[in-house]
């Protein structure tokens, strides 16, 4: 169901706000999150049906992500903004896949089960906080909302405005098998949430000898390229665990480029449907997330540790990221689509002429300051 959602919930939220779509698709995914292993105790049709229930409300969430830092950032803003949504669920993974672990073998309810009621449990902080302090827009903060804008922050923004798991295959036991897999996402969070804001920084200081589609360009081989170069040294390194398991966290430190790149683009191309673009794009990614787990399983048949097999894999994989990269460097523009803006005839977004409003305002009033300094100094 992940297929089907992203688009037309992205479009949703452009038209009606995405707090409470956001709340309402977060719970509901936590609370069956709750009912899977009792689901999965009576009936293995009812764990696939909850799972494709989640599913359905689970592809709600990004994409209603994206539409509402589209009415809180400044055109540049939503890079770090960008860059924060990537990186939160690899920083929470980072919490999670040890508690996980941890659980399983000393939780309660028999280990297993106690993972889904604690993570459960976890959505309901969140949810009270999320439904206090967050409004769809800077306007809508100062009617009911918990944290307000201040008066000046108000005007300013209303008129400016995967983890690897290696269970078996390598040995590692499950607790270990954990923290393995929090290395991942921490290596990944962590280049996410840099990625962002170096980008925008290298853009405006770069911006006479680099172009903007040119720095994303940039960070996005890198994202892809990276773990090329990392799983084509797996192939030639054979059963080495230690290396295998340090390559694939360097493989994802260079993924985290992405936001830098591909992500924050989406934003820039189509910056008045950035929503519906991002839950296009996330249906269309869910595509391999079919193909791949058939396709390994073709290739590793009755033999899941042959390594001989295994490098099949990783061989087709890099091809992917090669066939990637290409496409995206031939075809990625940064610049802002006739599709993608209202305002078709002077190129810009609507929030994206306020805040150009508000840069000029802010270099006159810089030049005036300094010319007051100077004045006064003589």
């Amino acid at each position: 169901m992940y297929l089907i959602t992203p688009t037309i919930s992205g479009r949703i939220t452009e038209r009606f706000g995405a707090k409470w779509i956001t709340s309402i698709t977060i719970m509901t995914s936590g609370a069956i999150l709750a009912l899977i292993p009792t689901a999965a105790y009576y009936s293995v049709n009812l764990l696939i049906a909850l799972l494709v229930i989640q599913g359905l409300f689970h592809g709600c969430v990004f994409a209603s992500l994206f539409s509402l830092y589209a009415h809180w950032f400044t055109p540049m803003e939503r890079t770090y903004a960008i860059s924060g949504i990537a990186a939160g669920s690899n920083f929470g993974n980072l919490v999670t896949f040890p508690l996980a672990g941890y659980l399983a073998e000393n939780g309660f309810a028999d280990g297993w089960p106690s993972i889904f009621y604690v993570v459960f449990m976890a959505h309901i902080p969140w949810f009270i906080l999320w439904v206090l302090c967050v409004q769809n827009t800077p306007l809508d903060s100062n009617r009911s909302a918990l944290i307000r804008c201040s008066d000046s922050e108000l005007n300013y923004i209303k008129n400016n405005t995967n983890s690897f798991g290696a269970p078996k295959v390598f040995g590692i036991p499950i607790i270990q098998n954990g923290l393995f897999n929090a290395m991942t996402s921490l290596a990944t969070g962590v280049t996410m949430a840099v990625c962002g804001p170096l980008s925008a920084y290298v853009i405006r200081k770069s911006s006479a000898k680099l172009s903007k589609t040119a720095v994303r360009k940039i960070f996005a081989t890198t994202a892809l390229m990276g773990p090329a170069v990392c799983l084509t040294i797996i192939t030639a390194i054979g059963c080495d665990s230690t290396s295998v398991i340090a390559l694939l966290i360097t493989a994802l430190f260079f993924y985290g480029f992405m936001t830098g790149g591909e992500f924050s683009m989406i934003s820039e191309y189509a910056p008045d449907f950035s929503g519906t673009v991002f839950g296009i794009a996330a249906t269309l990614s869910v595509f391999p997330a079919f193909l791949a787990p058939y396709v390994v399983g073709l290739i590793l048949d009755d033999s899941p540790n042959d390594i001989s097999r295994w490098n099949v894999v990783f061989y087709i994989t890099i091809g992917v990221y090669i066939l990637g990269t290409v496409v995206f460097l031939v075809f990625a523009s940064a610049e802002p689509q006739p599709w993608g803006l209202i305002d078709k005839v002077n190129n810009l977004s609507n929030d994206e002429q306020v805040f150009e409003n508000i840069d000029k305002s802010r270099n006159t009033v810089k030049e005036t300051a300094n010319q007051l300094c100077k004045s006064m100094q003589t």
